[in-house]
């Protein structure tokens, strides 16, 4: 796999992520890589600590890169209405070195094709507990789709978690000319909704966060 995802980020600056993936044969490869990147990138291993609540901490094996371990659920309708519509409504759970748990509700939709490139709108925002809530979106093009998949009978009532992603990563963030990047090594466990493991996989992320201009794009 080798793949690329543009995705605005839901901020008043029109944020942008771009990611390139690349799927990797096996544990002890990933672990490779990421220790010759470590050492390429001299990454400064003081400064990482917590993360975004998700409890990033330096792993024992591997000296110079963050860790976290999120597990991630996947939600749609048993006619699978969210994936007819190129839509994704995700729950991260993920805990912090107090032991404190965090839900972080996600959508990816409304997507646009600028100078060839197509580039899908992305929020992520903090809930109180599991459960599902679209009201709690804060971008106007978020709370717009999700009206949107209303009309289609896509509510909160009507999804229920498909499968999970059970996410062992090892971040580096890195910086090049004052532009931010981040390298993830990731360890990818599928379990279906009964979390019964369904298989591994193993990927290298590539991570670039900047902005788009005004012009370049509009809601």
């Amino acid at each position: 796999m080798n793949k690329i995802v543009f995705n605005t980020v839901a901020s008043p600056d029109q944020s942008i992520e771009i990611e390139q993936k690349f799927r990797v044969a096996s544990r002890e490869d990933l672990l490779k890589m990421l220790k010759v990147a470590v050492s390429t990138f001299d990454v400064d291993t003081v400064q990482f600590e917590e993360k975004d609540n998700q409890g990033y901490h330096l792993p024992s094996d591997v000296y110079g890169a963050m860790k976290s371990n999120p597990v991630t659920w996947y939600y749609d309708t048993k006619a699978a209405d969210l994936r007819k519509e190129s839509a994704q409504i995700r729950l991260r759970i993920s805990h912090n070195t107090r032991h404190e748990t965090f839900y972080e509700q996600g959508l990816k939709g409304f997507e646009q094709v600028i100078a060839g490139i197509p580039i899908r709108h992305e929020e992520e925002i903090y809930l109180p507990d599991h459960k599902l809530n679209f009201s709690k979106f804060e971008n106007p093009i978020s709370r717009a789709y999700v009206e949107y998949l209303k009309t289609k009978d896509i509510t909160e009532q009507r999804l229920s978690p498909l499968f999970a992603t059970d996410v062992f990563r090892y971040a580096l963030p890195i910086e090049i000319e004052d532009e931010s990047f981040e390298i993830s090594f990731d360890q990818i466990r599928y379990l279906t909704n009964q979390r019964y493991r369904l298989e591994d996989q193993f990927e290298v992320e590539i991570e670039y966060k900047g902005k788009l201009q005004t012009s370049e794009y509009s809601t």
